[in-house]
């Protein structure tokens, strides 16, 4: 038998190249697998199959929010993981509790058997009290109530009344009063245990002993698990943090996962309250977390932190990833002014 070899030349392979082993056009330092032609950057994922297609470090993780599977109760809403805002009466569970929709106190009763979903107190066949309300959402108030029943003079009438005090056996407040106390100052309407608290007033108006200085209380540090957070102090300790170290906002208690996430901000809406950044949720939470936070639009995956005041206009300014929000930061719903640091100017946030 006679072999017959082709001429043909033969070069010798140089491994210093970067090279693109599998064919399927990504190199070495692209591609993630560059032994499988199935895998490279903008490949189709298959989910949950512990390879990742697609080579952006996702596998597990379909809607990015940083919760796997396992601990995401809806891994294709990215609004929806442990911890997150939850909007009630809406029929999905953001927040991943498992808790009822449509029961937002957890008394028990959904709307519309319960007449107050936001206090626990108040549902059917709840105790009544004397205070002019129906506890338990029969339609009528204050029934089969026995006295004494004692009422508070109410100058200011704002519902709270202070200093004399009137027993009655019949549970029907009198005109001039109020079925509560602790008013503290029963001569201005604006103060009252109801009153919404103003910043740097030196009043004291939701009665609660403290007129605070707005931002940062000076020498507190904020603490989970009795472990300091780094970077973070107390904005209110009556609001965002207790003496046991559990954090609040707006009622709603953080767990440490997202405590860890959290980032000073400054002021970014200009109102005297200093904010926070929740990275991994694309939200910015504004003091005094009363309302519900700033959804930074398609920052959820994003580190959030401070910028300081780029576009030099004097408000606090915030990035997220490689995005730039300028301040004043406000609204349910904000987009970026700047995709990328040093690009143009593409709008104010609104």
């Amino acid at each position: 038998m006679i072999l017959l070899l082709a001429c043909t030349e033969l070069h010798p392979v140089d491994l210093g190249e970067v090279q693109d082993r599998d064919l399927d056009g990504y190199d070495e330092n692209a591609d993630c697998d560059d032994r499988d032609q199935e895998i490279h950057p903008g490949a189709e994922e298959v989910w949950y199959d512990g390879v990742d297609q697609d080579c952006d470090g996702h596998d597990d993780d379909q809607d990015r929010d940083g919760y796997d599977r396992a601990e995401d109760c809806d891994d294709r809403n990215d609004d929806a993981y442990p911890g997150a805002w939850e909007t009630w009466y809406d029929g999905i569970d953001q927040d991943c509790s498992g808790d009822d929709d449509h029961d937002q106190d957890g008394d028990g009763w959904s709307v519309p058997d319960d007449c107050d979903d936001t206090d626990a107190g108040v549902r059917p066949g709840a105790p009544e009290t004397c205070d002019g309300r129906d506890q338990d959402c029969d339609g009528s108030i204050d029934e089969g109530l026995t006295g004494p029943f004692t009422f508070y003079e109410d100058v200011d009438e704002d519902g709270y009344g202070s200093g004399r005090e009137l027993v009655s056996s019949t549970c029907e407040a009198p005109d001039g009063y109020a079925y509560s106390g602790g008013d503290c100052n029963d001569g201005d309407e604006d103060r009252s245990p109801d009153a919404e608290e103003i910043c740097d007033n030196g009043v004291d108006d939701d009665c609660d002993g403290i007129a605070p200085e707005c931002g940062v209380v000076a020498g507190e540090v904020l603490v989970v698990d009795s472990e300091p957070v780094d970077g973070l102090v107390w904005l209110d300790g009556a609001r965002i943090a207790t003496a046991d170290g559990v954090v609040h906002i707006d009622g709603r208690v953080l767990a440490r996962t997202e405590v860890e996430r959290l980032v000073d901000l400054g002021d970014v809406d200009d109102d005297g309250w200093r904010d926070l950044g929740l990275s991994g949720a694309g939200h910015v939470l504004l003091g005094p977390f009363d309302d519900e936070p700033v959804e930074l639009l398609g920052q959820t995956s994003q580190t959030i932190r401070p910028a300081g005041d780029v576009d030099g206009d004097g408000f606090d300014d915030v990035l997220a990833g490689d995005s730039l929000f300028y301040g004043p930061v406000t609204g349910g719903l904000t987009r970026p002014d700047v995709r990328r640091p040093g690009a143009r100017r593409a709008g104010h946030p609104g």
